[in-house]
């Protein structure tokens, strides 16, 4: 068990008598000591701190101040915790008690030499906002040529459990293995960047489900297979890397069609088809050193194409056939519920004539959104909660129900005020 040990150092000094002493010396003798195990070198706790091994926090350096939560022993308190702020410094093993610090709300940590695993411990922490622990030699440059980090080991499952976690920052490590599928979990996820592993497998389905995520930055690892289709899904995409990784199969019909992405490198991959032109309204993109089919897009540079291996092209149109969905299908409304719009997507197999209309809980139609001829892919359309007036309707149920020749879906959604 640990206690915490003071000694008190009073010094006596006489003036004519033995019993005369300073009460101003007393005063400045009476300081706290820090104390350590003379074996094992941890810092001496009280109950309500904690040791994370890296020493006394009071003398890290790369700080003006003292880290926050450190106590005067150079432990940490579980009560005032909300940050470990830390760069440029040595702090070795990740802690594995981390999970007792419960009011953590971010983690960051960068060029700090951190070694070990990120522990299943870490969902204990269930106020937490931010992981990042990130470009963990702090000797080198954040290069991914020169960096050598030694953050090792899976990703814990644990994360997925976290309600309030936003942002999961791990490049430049050493982590193996899956992407837990948990993490897709995480309805709060804005940004999910893992560059630099040695990540395998496929990009999961489940995090296809994340309707907050506004970046998903994978590059240099070792995951395999198709982007999924499903990627559709996530409307609020901004960032797209998964360059140099085993990727194969078709860039997602209508991926291009995201209103937000703008930045997107799929360079170093075994991907096939075609390029869409509509990438050309992008800042930034790169899908370099693939196998896509001319022709090519006119805006792409010689940067943006790089070298492709256009050997397979031949057999494109077969196995285009086996990737695009084959049948009608309408995706649920996103956001949902919403105010003051929402947009709705789909899916069109072949060229028809769509109707997609709007009705209330009584049947009774409220706005035409969609009736015209249009060709196969992907599509999307908004409704700003008008009638065929233009004129707003009240909050409620609705009912969208879409069309193509005789393919037929609905879906519902709330309208909130």
């Amino acid at each position: 068990m640990k206690k915490y040990i003071t000694i008190i150092i009073v010094v006596c000094v006489a003036f004519g008598r033995k019993d005369n002493l300073s009460n101003d010396l007393v005063a400045d003798a009476v300081k706290p000591i820090i104390k350590y195990d003379s074996q094992e070198q941890l810092l001496v706790c009280l109950d309500g701190e904690v040791d994370l091994g890296w020493g006394d926090c009071n003398s890290l350096t790369g700080t003006s101040d003292a880290p926050n939560g450190c106590m005067p022993s150079g432990c940490f308190s579980i009560e005032e915790t909300m940050e470990l702020n830390f760069s440029y410094i040595n702090l070795g093993v990740f802690p594995a008690n981390i999970g007792e610090l419960t009011n953590l709300n971010y983690i960051h940590i960068s060029d700090c030499g951190i070694t070990g695993s990120v522990p299943e411990s870490i969902g204990n922490l269930n106020k937490l906002i931010s992981i990042q622990v990130y470009d963990n030699n702090h000797s080198l440059t954040d290069s991914l040529d020169t960096i050598d980090s030694e953050l090792s080991g899976s990703i814990p499952l644990a994360l997925g459990s976290i309600e309030s976690l936003k942002y999961i920052r791990l490049d430049n490590n050493d982590l193996i293995g899956a992407i837990p599928s948990e993490i897709g979990q995480l309805d709060s996820l804005v940004s999910l960047i893992l560059n630099g592993n040695q990540l395998s497998g496929h990009i999961p389905l489940s995090l296809m489900d994340s309707p907050t995520l506004a970046s998903l930055s994978l590059s240099n690892n070792q995951f395999s297979g198709h982007i999924p289709l499903e990627i559709m899904d996530l409307v609020n995409l901004e960032i797209i890397d998964l360059s140099n990784n085993l990727l194969t199969g078709l860039i997602p019909p209508g991926l291009a069609n995201l209103s937000d992405l703008y930045f997107i490198d799929l360079s170093s991959n075994k991907l096939t088809g075609n390029i869409d032109e509509q990438f050309c309204t992008m800042y930034f993109t790169d899908f370099s050193e693939n196998r896509f089919c001319g022709p090519y897009p006119q805006c792409l540079s010689s940067e943006d194409l790089g070298v492709q291996d256009t050997s397979g092209c031949a057999e494109l149109f077969s196995f285009d056939q086996n990737y695009y969905p084959k049948t009608f299908k309408i995706h649920q409304n996103y956001p949902n519920p919403f105010n003051p719009s929402t947009s709705l997507r789909y899916y069109l197999p072949e060229n028809g004539l769509v109707n997609i209309t709007i009705f209330d809980m009584l049947g009774n139609k409220v706005k035409t959104l969609v009736n015209t001829t249009q060709k196969a892919g992907y599509k999307i359309v908004r409704w700003n909660a008008t009638n065929d007036k233009n004129e707003p309707v009240s909050a409620g149920i609705y009912h969208y129900a879409a069309q193509l020749g005789k393919h037929k879906q609905s879906k519902k959604m709330l309208l909130l005020k």
